[in-house]
């Protein structure tokens, strides 16, 4: 299974001011927590653009390894990837993207990994994600030190980690790690979601009820149509996901990603799938089965 973590980090300087500081491989040992030992091993100067490999030493939790990687895409100063060739995951992307936002940049850091021997590795997934989250708190605390941000500013939207504040930039300009389109004329939808926000410690959740007299679909690109036939969300880079992976993201973002992992692995995904489109066919009958405060056309909890 192909996991995800996004990162945003608001910088005042411009792309053309950043992205020199951070395609310089050697500045990824000023960023690195020391625990890690991490070292570029490829002697001085490295000459980067698409085809540069990059071989480094590091250890985690203890266990030495090596870890190679490539420069696939190369566009400065608006960003490059880096993907590993060898090294401790299955899959390893790094897409590094630089916009100019508010006088300055927004760095975002997009990494798809898998891990060795998944699915039946994804049950350490959780402790994984966990180490990665922690690197990533330090690496934007060297970074907010290094580019001298104020303390009320550039503050880290990340999935799993602390309150996203201040001026994070998101599409509508919140701060949110997920925004989820729910049915809130749906007593399962809705308490799913109050189930969800209790869990929520950090607002990492941004909600919009599609039942709601003023949502408007069309300013996510969507029809009403189209939101009300499947679960839809808004990642903060402004993609939009849909179906059983909104679930997988959002029980991520409060932390219970863990309890939805099955549902990813190749082997029992497509019966989830194919359960929840069943389930959103059928979502307000079932509810006007199961649920005394129904009408004929619509279905809503009481308050």
């Amino acid at each position: 299974m192909v996991h995800t973590l996004d990162t945003q980090i608001w910088l005042p300087q411009p792309p053309e001011e950043v992205f020199p500081f951070f395609c310089d491989a050697f500045n990824l040992e000023r960023i690195t927590p020391d625990a890690l030992r991490f070292r570029i091993v490829t002697p001085r100067p490295i000459t980067m653009g698409v085809g540069t490999t990059i071989d480094y030493r590091l250890r985690l939790r203890g266990i030495p390894f090596s870890w190679q990687t490539l420069i696939s895409d190369w566009r400065p100063p608006f960003g490059f990837d880096d993907e590993q060739v060898a090294g401790p995951f299955r899959r390893w992307v790094h897409r590094h993207r630089f916009v100019a936002c508010e006088g300055g940049t927004l760095m975002i850091d997009r990494i798809d990994y898998a891990l060795p021997l998944s699915p039946v590795s994804d049950i350490l997934h959780p402790l994984i994600r966990n180490e990665l989250l922690a690197i990533f708190r330090y690496r934007h605390a060297a970074i907010r030190e290094l580019f001298q941000l104020d303390s009320d500013v550039g503050t880290t939207i990340l999935i799993d980690a602390r309150k996203p504040t201040g001026r994070d930039s998101n599409p509508d300009g919140e701060a949110w790690a997920v925004k989820l389109l729910y049915d809130g004329a749906c007593p399962f939808c809705r308490k799913e979601v109050e189930w969800l926000q209790r869990w929520d410690k950090r607002n990492a959740l941004a909600l919009d009820d599609i039942s709601a007299t003023d949502f408007d679909a069309a300013k996510y690109g969507l029809t009403q149509a189209t939101v009300d036939g499947t679960i839809h969300a808004i990642m903060p880079d402004g993609r939009i996901i849909k179906g059983m992976q909104v679930f997988r993201q959002i029980y991520a973002a409060v932390g219970l990603g863990w309890l939805l992992a099955p549902t990813g692995w190749p082997v029992l995904k497509p019966v989830f799938d194919a359960g929840y489109r069943w389930f959103a066919r059928h979502r307000h009958r079932l509810a006007r089965r199961t649920v005394s405060d129904c009408d004929v056309s619509t279905c809503r909890v009481t308050d």
